[in-house]
């Protein structure tokens, strides 16, 4: 499905002042995918800290001017299922949601539903589009635990991602805030989150998977960091550069 909301250049005055999207002119696109842990363990100061930085998120990718029009966010929360709350949409229009947390935690679910909407919403580039198509999307990947899938469920998601959509990507960041994991809890968790960034390939982009366990006040700085990442990343990418450089040295911060 091909968006078609354009950048500020193309924004049309209605009468009331107000401003409205012209939808006759399609543009090129930064896009942006938000995994967000809502299970029953984000309870608390955890979900607080992710409602925060959702929040800075879109006021610093705004800080960006007219270009911020190229930012186009999807958020996708996962508990029990993974369900999109918020689709694919342009950063000024985004809202950010009443998330709760509750249930387990089903990465397989949330890989699926991240799989589905990339089909949907991105649009390739192919040798007659190169004008409008979207640039490689960014996934931001947010979660405090092991996964509750089986195992064998699990392993056949991973391994479906990699081979299918993992290097679509431009980045791959992962967050995880385990906190009172055990140590066998956490080395687990981030094992499964470094097959979904992959390692640091020049040319492929970022894989970057940061522990905030020790400290739930990084939750800010993690968000604030991606936040000015995507911000150099719409502009670079208005300006026709790479966007791998950036990113990964706004995430190096967070550690």
């Amino acid at each position: 499905m091909e968006a078609t909301l354009s950048n500020s250049a193309f924004l049309k005055e209605k009468g009331d002042d107000s401003m409205e999207f012209d939808t006759n002119i399609r543009m090129k696109r930064v896009p942006f995918y938000l995994l967000v842990d809502t299970s029953g363990s984000m309870d608390g100061d955890k979900i607080k800290a992710v409602l925060a930085g959702l929040r800075s998120m879109k006021e610093t990718i705004g800080q960006a001017g007219e270009t911020c029009d190229k930012a186009f966010v999807s958020l996708i929360e996962f508990n029990d299922e993974a369900q999109v709350v918020v689709p694919m949409i342009c950063i000024r229009q985004f809202q950010v949601p009443n998330l709760t947390a509750d249930g387990c935690t089903s990465l397989v679910s949330a890989l699926k539903t991240l799989a589905d909407c990339y089909q949907r919403d991105i649009v390739p580039r192919t040798t007659s589009n190169q004008a409008e198509a979207d640039y490689r999307p960014i996934l931001v990947v947010f979660t405090d635990g092991v996964p509750t899938d089986t195992k064998s469920a699990l392993k056949k998601a991973l391994a479906d991602f990699q081979s299918n959509i993992r290097d679509k990507f431009a980045a791959r960041i992962c967050c995880y805030a385990g906190g009172d994991a055990s140590d066998a809890e956490r080395a687990e968790a981030m094992a499964i989150l470094t097959q979904i960034t992959g390692s640091y390939k020049k040319g492929d982009g970022p894989g970057i998977v940061i522990d905030v366990s020790d400290d739930y006040t990084k939750i800010a700085k993690f968000f604030k960091c991606v936040s000015q990442s995507i911000r150099s990343s719409v502009t670079t990418a208005a300006e026709g550069k790479t966007m791998d450089s950036q990113l990964q040295k706004d995430m190096q911060e967070v550690a």
